[in-house]
């Protein structure tokens, strides 16, 4: 605590007591390279932004590039752990999921069946630092994971231009080989996530209570890995924005059943309350429970917003098939990137954006109008204080 108050344990404090009891620290051997989150070594991959470097390197980068200059002094950007991708020099049992796991699991454990009961399990992982101990790193090859369709996508009319970066943040994306690679390391921290979850649903299976537990399993948002160049989040591509949302109560939602309507989390707690029968407060949200009984549903698309406010966002209304990307501005003279259309059954990956500066864009106009029509209406009906900048844009 450096303000000198009152202070807690962080997660990361917590993480760390963990790995201290399980896998003390160890000087680093040729090759490795200190992961921050666990203060532990990995050994990286060539999509890693310190792969290759002496200490010395990294150092005259951040000296280059901003890090410790002046009042407002910046961390040296290849020490974020953004550009950490290897594997996790630990047994099995000491990374980030197998912590958040273990206490997921102890506290569900304690818990009196008899009693109604409530549990959040938030797990990190897949999320940077991109690593993850063997045997999870070994399961998947690089050289058998697909290269993205839209890697090498021509970006001059994308709704979200490509950042500007120096050194490897810049280049890894559009690199197939290092895109494969961390895809695999990807795909290995949600094998060990999904071992995890599973150690959980058992336990609800010997404690009595699987039959009558409402499980939900969703996340924040997704990971680009490659799709468009990019890494990370921080826009509406699909790769970002479209995440799983699972939920299961035996007896009462049917196994199996899958909704094609697009949702939003924010209709995840009216949809808990809906199954406990519980009051629902006032909310953005609704109950996703007539949806999954089959019934009808009005509203049949999902919004999201995320970005700058000044500019305007982007934000995003999707219906399924079609999405529309828009920038809703402060001040007209805020420069802003293009607004896009996507055709998402025809375009799956988003590589042809209809409207913005393509020639044939108002062919496609009516479709855009329809959706922003669509999404001032709902933003309306929440009193959002940016339908007004929304409804001074021009698609055209």
């Amino acid at each position: 605590n450096r303000g000198g108050g009152p202070c807690r344990e962080t997660q990361v404090d917590a993480f760390r007591a963990y790995l201290d009891k399980r896998c003390p620290k160890r000087p680093l051997k040729e090759g490795e390279l200190l992961d921050g989150m666990s203060q532990r070594p990995y050994i990286p991959l060539s999509v890693d932004w310190r792969y290759g470097l002496s200490p010395e390197e990294i150092r005259a980068f951040g000296e280059k590039h901003g890090a410790g200059k002046g009042s407002r002094k910046k961390r040296n950007p290849l020490l974020s752990q953004a550009g950490v991708f290897g594997c996790l020099q630990t047994s099995r049992n000491c990374s980030l999921a197998a912590f958040e796991g273990w206490e997921a699991l102890e506290a569900l454990k304690r818990m009196d069946p008899a009693r109604p009961f409530s549990l959040t399990c938030s797990f990190g992982p897949p999320h940077p630092p991109y690593v993850a101990p063997d045997p999870y790193f070994s399961m998947y090859e690089p050289q058998r994971i697909k290269t993205p369709v839209s890697i090498h996508a021509d970006e001059s009319n994308s709704p979200h231009p490509p950042r500007k970066a120096v050194g490897p943040m810049g280049t890894n994306g559009r690199d197939p080989h290092k895109v494969r690679e961390a895809r695999a390391v990807y795909y290995a921290m949600i094998t060990q996530v999904d071992e995890w979850v599973g150690k959980l649903l058992d336990t609800l299976e010997e404690k009595g209570v699987r039959d009558n537990t409402l499980v939900v399993f969703t996340s924040d948002h997704g990971d680009m890995m490659g799709d468009h160049g990019r890494f990370g989040k921080g826009n509406m591509f699909e790769g970002s924005v479209h995440i799983p949302l699972i939920m299961s109560l035996p007896g009462v939602i049917p196994a199996g059943r899958r909704i094609k309507t697009p949702v939003s989390h924010i209709d995840i707690a009216p949809t808990i309350l809906d199954y406990l029968a519980m009051p629902t407060p006032k909310t953005d949200g609704r109950s996703l429970r007539p949806l999954i009984n089959g019934e009808r549903d009005d509203l049949d698309f999902a919004v999201s917003f995320w970005g700058n406010t000044r500019i305007g966002g982007p934000f995003m209304i999707c219906d399924g098939e079609w999405k529309l990307i828009v920038y809703a501005p402060e001040k007209k003279s805020d420069k802003v990137p293009v607004n896009a259309l996507y055709n998402l059954k025809n375009d799956p990956h988003e590589m042809n954006n209809l409207i913005g500066n393509n020639p044939k864009r108002k062919h496609y106009l009516p479709e855009a109008m329809r959706l922003k029509k669509r999404l001032e209406t709902w933003m309306a009906r929440r009193h959002d204080p940016y339908l007004r900048h929304l409804q001074a844009t021009s698609l055209g």
